[in-house]
């Protein structure tokens, strides 16, 4: 909650663990290669009221990615 990660390579991943929330957390990339947002995997978590900017990633590091 609250957070900001500005100009990270990389990203937030809910890999392991059900039930998780991610929210009011600002993102800045500043144009910066490989940076991301959030990745979610598993069920039954919730990612809401988050701001992206400028996050230059790709494919499973872009701003959202659901697997």
């Amino acid at each position: 909650i609250n957070n900001v990660f500005k100009e990270c390579r990389g990203m937030l991943t809910l890999r392991h663990g059900h039930r998780n929330m991610v929210y009011g957390n600002i993102f800045l990339g500043n144009g910066v290669e490989g940076t991301g947002g959030v990745r979610v995997i598993n069920e039954n978590q919730k990612v809401f009221n988050n701001f992206f900017s400028g996050l230059r990633g790709r494919g499973v590091s872009s701003a959202l990615v659901l697997v």
